[in-house]
């Protein structure tokens, strides 16, 4: 007999578990898409320039997480404002969770530096667990809205 043909509470939660962990599945295969979505954008020299102005660049999916508030993400890389010392070198990495269809949304800086060090930061492997950590950060503050 397998444990999910068990009768009782057993089954449910276990029924349950299976489903969480498909979730965090979907989540961490999302994440990986996205990374490398925004890495290969990244690497044209002419969408990231090393010096001046650019249109941002990003990647978005919807949330595969029932259990969390937000209902996209969106990894991007933008110039920071030009009151910033040094604007015209420093990019900036960030993660931005929204709330649908309300207007609230939630932003945390991931790294910020040169191109070359944006795209350094786009190949670390501990890149992935710290977008999974602040995207539930983020959507638990949406739910505090």
């Amino acid at each position: 007999m397998s444990k999910i043909n068990k009768t009782g509470l057993n089954n449910i939660k276990q029924t349950v578990a299976v489903q969480k962990t498909n979730e965090v599945k979907g989540m961490k295969q999302h994440i990986e898409t996205m990374v490398k979505s925004l890495s290969e954008k990244a690497k044209d020299s002419r969408a990231l320039p090393p010096y001046g102005e650019f249109s941002p660049l990003y990647t978005e999916f919807k949330n595969p997480n029932p259990e969390l508030c937000a209902t996209d993400f969106l990894l991007k890389i933008v110039k920071p404002h030009n009151s910033i010392e040094g604007h015209e070198t420093i990019r900036n990495l960030e993660l931005v969770a929204y709330k649908l269809p309300s207007p609230y949304i939630a932003e945390r800086l991931l790294a910020s530096g040169t191109t070359d060090e944006i795209l350094k930061a786009l190949q670390d492997p501990e890149l992935l667990t710290k977008i999974a950590s602040a995207a539930e950060s983020l959507s638990k503050s949406l739910n505090d809205v």
